[in-house]
């Protein structure tokens, strides 16, 4: 009664081997073994979001990349970009305040933006998704206008968020595209149909500007020090 009891258990074993060879041929795993699961795109941002620093106050990647996603199909806007540059204003903090430029928010909307567009302060300040969908709809507009214009000529239409000056937008892009290089790696290396992925060589139009310090306001929230913001 043993030896057929062997036999069985062989010729299982081996019919179990020639099958994952098989499957191996094939390029699929082993019988077993469990298959790699793919990520939702706001899994994705929020793997990338990881990479980059936050503020101790601030909106915590797992909140932060559904309101990127959703946003960025709502307004045709890149995910990537929007977070580099709510990265540099503000490292993700809702609180943040300059007052030497009088900025506000995580996006660090200027008095001036907040009065013409007659944006509710009180929300802009406690309502991380209402105050994205403000920075959103700026770069909405701004893509709109100047994308083409700018496209091949080295310039960066979302550098103008900060400010309409040319040299202050070459010492912004700096740090924007510094932060979209980390979230388009990453989300390259996790899934490439959700970052753009390219040959990551830096373009030889920008340099990094040695007189440019990126501070922090003392008086209030760490937010960084504006220059001739015009939005």
């Amino acid at each position: 009664m043993k030896y057929p009891k062997l036999l069985l258990i062989i010729s299982t074993l081996l019919l179990v081997f020639s099958l994952n060879l098989s499957r191996i041929r094939n390029g699929q795993p082993p019988l077993g073994v469990p298959t790699k699961t793919q990520l939702t795109r706001e899994e994705v941002i929020m793997k990338s979001l990881l990479e980059l620093s936050f503020h101790p106050q601030a909106v915590s990647p797992l909140k932060l990349a559904p309101i990127l996603n959703e946003l960025s199909l709502k307004y045709d806007v890149e995910w990537y970009i929007v977070a580099a540059i709510l990265h540099q204003e503000s490292r993700f903090y809702p609180g943040a305040i300059n007052w030497d430029s009088r900025d506000f928010g995580i996006g660090q909307l200027n008095y001036r933006t907040i009065l013409t567009r007659e944006v509710d302060l009180g929300r802009l300040m406690t309502d991380e998704v209402y105050a994205i969908d403000q920075t959103f709809r700026i770069l909405s507009e701004l893509k709109l206008k100047y994308a083409k214009m700018d496209d091949g000529s080295g310039r960066r239409w979302y550098t103008r968020y900060h400010s309409f000056t040319p040299e202050f937008r070459t010492k912004y892009r700096y740090g924007i595209e510094t932060s979209i290089k980390i979230l388009k790696r990453v989300s390259c290396e996790i899934d490439p149909s959700v970052g753009t992925c390219g040959s990551g060589k830096r373009d030889s139009s920008l340099t990094e500007p040695g007189s440019r310090k990126r501070g922090t306001n003392k008086r209030s929230s760490e937010a960084p020090r504006r220059d001739d913001k015009r939005r």
